[in-house]
């Protein structure tokens, strides 16, 4: 076993030799984990949706491209029983209007997405299609389906949620999103008073 002193002037020399790699690794460390940081908080964004464009009741709002906003929205206590429901829930029927700006393509809104939010911050997606004979009205499409043509006029549409019943309706805000937002930032949504 060996018991040389340590020569503390080579301990010294070693890191002032070393000083460029450490520094750099210090520098490469910091820039690893702010990237790490920034693309974990794009991606919080995009699944939390967390900037609201507040829309207050009656009024309109611009997003993506278009003027939103709400027509009518009603609350179906005890919807059709071949809908499939919770047995303690309601359908909320929300009509929207969108007017497109000049150079917005229809396919481009027809990739919205609808949600709908309650005091309490719980979420619930849009229900889906239903049919015709059960619940008349718009397309559920922002830009008015597959079958609709350009047009700079209003487009009618409208989304349900399947929310818990005995919630009055002022409680809900509906929302409109899009997964690949092309004008307004990443987790950006416009969020609706009723």
């Amino acid at each position: 076993m060996s018991t040389e002193p340590r020569n503390p002037a080579a301990t010294g020399g070693w890191w002032r030799r070393n000083r460029l790699w450490l520094a750099a690794a210090l520098v490469a460390s910091i820039a690893s984990l702010g990237y790490s940081w920034h693309n974990a908080g794009e991606a919080n964004a995009l699944k939390n949706r967390v900037t609201p464009v507040n829309v207050g009741n009656g009024q309109q709002g611009d997003f993506e491209g278009a003027r939103w906003r709400v027509l009518q929205a009603r609350l179906i206590r005890m919807p059709d029983p071949r809908l499939r429901l919770h047995p303690d829930a309601a359908l909320l029927v929300v009509e929207f209007a969108v007017t497109p700006a000049a150079g917005t393509e229809l396919s481009q809104l027809n990739q919205c997405m609808g949600r709908v939010s309650d005091r309490q911050g719980r979420h619930w997606d849009a229900y889906g299609r239903i049919p015709a004979d059960i619940l008349d009205g718009a397309p559920m499409a922002c830009g008015g389906g597959t079958s609709a043509t350009a047009t700079t006029g209003m487009i009618r549409f409208q989304h349900t949620y399947e929310v818990p019943d005995g919630i009055p309706l002022s409680d809900f805000h509906p929302e409109i999103f899009f997964l690949v937002a092309d004008q307004s930032a990443p987790g950006t949504y416009l969020r609706f008073e009723l």
